[in-house]
């Protein structure tokens, strides 16, 4: 099999002619590589859970910047409105503007409740398929 077939056959097996496919026989890589995806699978899922808490702690630490932002004296001056901070003061500000129906409800809604999350991006075991 030649090296572009191979690129093609491990990226875009549909635009191989048949004939060019490798018969069953022939892929001695199968078993390795079932033998080794679950473990793959596994330690790749230990580094985006990892990942996921570490971009969810950038996110808070950005809610708590932002709330000091508009809390400070010099700058926002809303520190008067709620002892609350954080997410909890973005909580309040947002149910405050949603009750006069105030257009920055929606910023201050959206900034409150991000999250961020790299769940369901691996593929379960059902899922994957090695083309033959």
């Amino acid at each position: 099999m030649s090296k572009l077939s191979w690129l093609l056959l491990v990226t875009c097996p549909k635009l191989l002619p048949k004939s060019l496919l490798p018969t069953p026989e022939s892929l001695p890589y199968r078993s390795t590589y079932y033998g080794s995806i679950a473990p793959m699978r596994a330690n790749l899922s230990k580094h985006f859970l990892s990942l996921n808490e570490g971009l969810q702690q950038s996110v808070d630490q950005l809610k708590s910047e932002v709330t000091n932002v508009l809390v400070n004296l010099k700058k926002g001056h809303l520190g008067n409105l709620t002892k609350e901070r954080d997410a909890k003061f973005l909580g309040v500000i947002t149910e405050l503007l949603d009750k006069y129906n105030n257009q920055l409800e929606l910023g201050f809604r959206t900034l409150w409740e991000s999250q961020v999350s790299y769940e369901g991006l691996i593929p379960s075991r059902g899922t994957t398929k090695l083309v033959t």
